[in-house]
């Protein structure tokens, strides 16, 4: 879905489904060519994936987190061919990448809020 330009006091209706994935742009693009979804693979995340093996117990399998390495290379290279101002993910984990100083303070804010810092 393509949605026109939206305003600050948009309500999004999100009760009803497991996560959503959005790519902001400033301004809509000539053209859109999403090919990559994240929200489906359970578990993705931008956390090193080396790190999150080596805080497993020791017990376990440590190449449990091998998928990841190279899907974040892709997303990291759709990131970079789509340009997008912000893109937010919100299912197993959140994630939120942007170019925009004022997205981060206003996420943190609401983050905190939510938590009760």
């Amino acid at each position: 879905m393509v949605s026109p330009l939206i305003s600050p006091q948009l309500d999004i209706p999100c009760d009803t489904h497991d996560g959503w994935e959005w790519y902001v742009f400033p301004s809509i693009p000539p053209s859109i060519d999403i090919m990559d979804r994240y929200l489906g693979y359970c578990g993705f995340t931008l956390a090193d994936p080396h790190a999150l093996a080596a805080s497993q117990d020791p017990t376990w399998d440590r190449t449990n987190y091998d998928w990841l390495i190279p899907l974040q290379g892709q997303f990291w290279a759709s990131m970079d061919r789509l340009d997008p101002l912000s893109y937010v993910l919100s299912g197993e984990n959140n994630i939120v990448v942007t170019r925009d100083p004022a997205f981060v303070n206003r996420v943190l804010t609401v983050a905190r809020e939510i938590v009760g810092e």
